[in-house]
């Protein structure tokens, strides 16, 4: 079953700030109605869920999809300041994860999946400079820890790499309760990583 949203206005998006419980209602989520949303959305796709229902599941995934935005931008602007404090080139690339790509993954890629639980819905990478190699990616990991925190989780996929290969360092920072995730690679491995993507997509198998 193919997910068809009902068209509607979108508001602004939220200012920076400190998020807290009685805002996020506000905004039209909770922790408890996104995790809600999410299993919603996998029993509208099982014929389990009327449409009023999933279409409100949808309105919770876009107010907690803009939620990440300020945070993002924050992220990348962070970065891009690390970069340059270090004295390294590189690309800072940004993006929100889709509505249509989200309502994908809780219905098949990953169906129990808490919603609230999803880390990748707001992220950023950082490509560094041909000239760079895997000892400046490991500079750029150990400042962005210091500085945001030992509490920020770090996933290291160059000392053990995905079975295709990918290579990369992921990060979990986290700002205003909600966990972004940043991806480290140097030139090569972002072209390791775009074969294995362009792959993937031909297979249909996440690699």
């Amino acid at each position: 079953m193919t997910c068809r949203r009902r068209p509607r206005m979108h508001s602004q998006a939220p200012t920076v700030g400190r998020v807290e419980m009685g805002d996020r209602k506000a905004k039209g989520w909770s922790k408890s109605s996104v995790k809600k949303a999410g299993s919603r959305i996998r029993a509208y796709q099982r014929g389990d869920c009327d449409e009023e229902t999933y279409n409100q599941a949808l309105d919770t995934v876009s107010a907690y999809r803009r939620s990440f935005s300020p945070g993002l931008t924050r992220i990348n602007m962070g970065l891009r300041s690390f970069l340059s404090t270090l004295g390294l080139t590189g690309k800072v690339a940004q993006r929100l994860k889709r509505e249509e790509t989200i309502i994908e993954k809780l219905s098949s890629r990953e169906a129990r999946l808490d919603f609230s639980r999803m880390r990748d819905i707001g992220g950023c990478r950082v490509i560094l400079g041909s000239e760079h190699g895997i000892s400046d990616l490991y500079r750029l990991r150990d400042w962005i820890v210091s500085t945001w925190g030992p509490d920020v989780q770090v996933i290291d996929y160059i000392e053990q790499p995905r079975v295709s290969g990918y290579r990369a360092i992921h990060i979990a920072p986290q700002f205003d309760g909600l966990v972004y995730e940043v991806q480290l690679r140097t030139a090569i491995m972002h072209q390791w990583a775009q074969a294995t993507e362009r792959y993937s997509s031909l297979t249909g198998f996440n690699y």
